[in-house]
Order: structure tokens, then sequence, then C-alpha cells
């Protein structure tokens, strides 16, 4: 099977219901029916700009969770890594490029055991928070109450209301105004997830028709094949043409992240070193060691935090905490940071985190020759560090 495929399910209900033809619901669905997975992991909307992570093993639960909901930021990979035994259950998860990047890397950290979660990933544009995207509907004079879901097309943002009217704006005026995409999501160089299993999105195919599906392992390969011969999807492939604008779509939106490094890294780059100093360390004078940070990181895992005062690195009672709680934080991370924002999202006193974690990671990556979560087969650089040196 060539490895670029536009595919839709064959269920009408599901194609109305689901995205882009409902593929990926149809995929979930049928790998629940086919006891091919235990449970299938995905995000369910809720009223207005409410979401909840849901696990089910009923394959009708799937269908009511169909459809994009860009205002989610699940946290995927903790969420399997802290609540799931993958050695003893096989999963289905839906995922965006970094979550999946997330469990591969702790995979690599026998957090994961990585053959029993078939990844299926969407192509990302970026998400919202939903507080952040309540002020832009505030600003653009829409009602939370009015809009059924919201889109990112090239540079612009697209809402769709429930009358069936669509209404654009340009998302780098948004943006530049303090409103728009998440700080890590306009960073972000992973758009298309291949690390998954199946790689999917509307890049490339006729809005609301079908799935542009990039087949990324054997086992994808297989469940598609299972999926058409028993009648639950139905596909095509690819054309030159399909391949061709999914490329130039993918491309824009890494030029777009190109240019909020250059803005967010080139404002650090331009600082001198007592100007970088000062200007984190008043930041972490914010802090009031709520730990959120560190609990809410899909990459760490210790039971024991090095940064739990009985361990005494960190003194207990201290606030803000000295800078050695978040530099130990920072390196720790380092190698394997996946940009996924979290850690900015939670922090109460809005130190932007995920900003120097990407920075620091951006320094491994010219090091070591290292991206996180790309390739399970890669070791990260602290494991092969002896024998490099």
């Amino acid at each position: 099977m060539n490895k670029f495929i536009l595919a839709w399910a064959k269920d009408r209900e599901i194609r109305k219901r689901g995205q882009c033809g409902g593929f990926v619901t149809a995929i979930l669905k049928f790998m629940l029916e086919e006891n091919i997975v235990d449970y299938a992991l995905l995000v369910k909307k809720g009223s207005n700009l409410e979401y909840s992570i849901f696990l089910t093993s009923n394959p009708e639960d799937v269908v009511d969770c169909a459809g994009s909901v860009l205002w989610a930021t699940p946290n995927i990979a903790k969420f399997i890594a802290e609540y799931l035994d993958t050695n003893e259950y096989k999963i289905a998860a839906v995922c965006r490029p970094c979550d999946a990047r997330a469990i591969v890397e702790l995979a690599k950290m026998n957090q994961i055991n990585i053959k029993n979660v078939f990844m299926i990933g969407l192509n990302c544009s970026g998400t919202f928070l939903p507080a952040t995207l309540e002020r832009m509907f505030e600003t653009l004079n829409i009602r939370v109450e009015d809009v059924e879901k919201v889109g990112i097309k090239k540079d612009r943002f697209v809402v769709f209301l429930k009358d069936g009217k669509v209404e654009t704006f340009p998302l780098e005026d948004l943006e530049k105004s303090g409103l728009g995409r998440r700080e890590n999501c306009r960073r972000c160089e992973v758009k298309i997830p291949r690390m998954c299993d199946l790689a999917c999105g509307k890049w490339g195919v006729i809005e609301g028709k079908k799935t542009f599906v990039e087949i990324c392992s054997d086992r994808g390969e297989i469940i598609v094949k299972k999926a058409v011969e028993s009648g639950v999807v139905e596909f095509e492939y690819a054309s030159d043409e399909n391949v061709k604008i999914r490329d130039e779509l993918e491309n824009f939106a890494l030029k777009m992240s190109e240019k909020w490094q250059d803005y967010y890294f080139g404002q650090m780059s331009s600082m001198s070193y007592e100007e970088r100093r000062n200007y984190w360390f008043g930041m972490f004078e914010r802090c009031i060691k709520c730990y959120a940070c560190r609990d809410v990181c899909a990459v760490c895992y210790c039971n024991d935090c090095i940064l739990n005062p009985w361990r005494l690195l960190v003194k207990g009672g201290e606030i803000p905490p000295s800078f050695s709680f978040h530099i130990t934080r920072a390196v720790h991370i380092a190698q394997s940071c996946v940009n996924c924002g979290q850690c900015q999202d939670v922090c109460p006193v809005e130190i932007p985190l995920s900003r120097i974690a990407h920075k620091l990671n951006k320094t491994v990556q010219e090091i070591w020759g290292y991206i996180p979560g790309i390739r399970l087969d890669e070791k990260q650089p602290l494991s092969r560090a002896e024998n490099d040196i």
C-alpha cells in the first residue's frame, strides 16, 4: 500500500459527525469493535470551551468524541504514563505531535510500553488556551455559545458558527496583540506527527471530504488494510498534487514557526550575559514554588524528585526558591523537552518557562544532533554520553 492515501469513513453518520470524512473516528471504532485495542484515549468536547480526556472501551463512545477541539491541551503522554498500564492493556491514542513525541521519549525511559500504544497523530498548526480564546471572541464580537468550532487556515484564524457562517481573521495580528495560539505552538517545529503509526489531517485534500493519511509504520498499514477489507473505511491513493499541496502547507507553517523562534530567541540572544541573567532572575523571583511546572511536565517521571525538600537540594519553605530549583528542573528535561508548553500553561505567576526549556533543548540539538521524540531507535544524549566522551 502506498504510504500516502486519502481516506474516509464508509458510515454516513460518522462522515457527518467526524472531521474530514471521519477517518480517525472510523478507525478508532473499528479497533475497539475488533478487540485490536482494549481502550481508546481521546478528547471529548464539552459545552462552550470545555473539554476532557476520555478513555473508553465502548465503540459507540468514540462517535460522541468526533470532531476537532483546538482549545484542548490534554497532556496525553502524561495521562498514559501515570494512569494506564501499557504492559497489560493495549491503547489507541489520538495525539498531536508534541503528545506523540513525549510518548516516544517516555518509552525510551521505560515509562510506557510503546508496543501497546497505537498512535493516531493529528497534523497541528497550534492550539489555543480556552481563556485566551474567550478573550479573542470578545475582541472579535463573537459569542462563545454561537461557535461550532475553530480552525487555522495558513495565516488565518477561522471561526465556524452554528448558523453556518464562517468568519476569518488575520492570525498574526491577533498574536501580536497578545492573543492567538499558545506561545509554544507558535515556535513549534513539528507539524506532522510522523513518529505515529498514522499521521492524519486536512492538508492536501478538499476540506471536510477526506482525510490525508500518511502511513508511518507497518502496523499502521496493517490496521488500514483490515479496516478497508472490513468495509469500515474507503480510500484512494493521494495524487502528486495532493502531496505537493500538503508539503507546501507544512512548509508554510514551519516558516511561521521559524519567524516566531527568531522573535523569541532573538530577544534572548540580543541581550548581554548580565541582561539575560537579570531578566531570568527577575522572572524566577515571582516563583511561589507550587511545583505545578514539575508535576505537569510530560517527560518528568521520577517518583522521588530531587526537588522535593527532603532531598535537601532545595530548601523547604523558601519562597521564592533558590535559582538551583529552576536550573535543576531545566537541565533534567533539556534533552527530552518536546515544547508541549504545559509548564507555562499552569504557571500561576506567568513565568515563560516553555521558552527557556525550548531554548535549552535547541542548544542540546545543536551539540548532539538529537531532536527528542522523533525516532524511537535513537538514544537520548545522556544515555550515550560516556561513549561519545
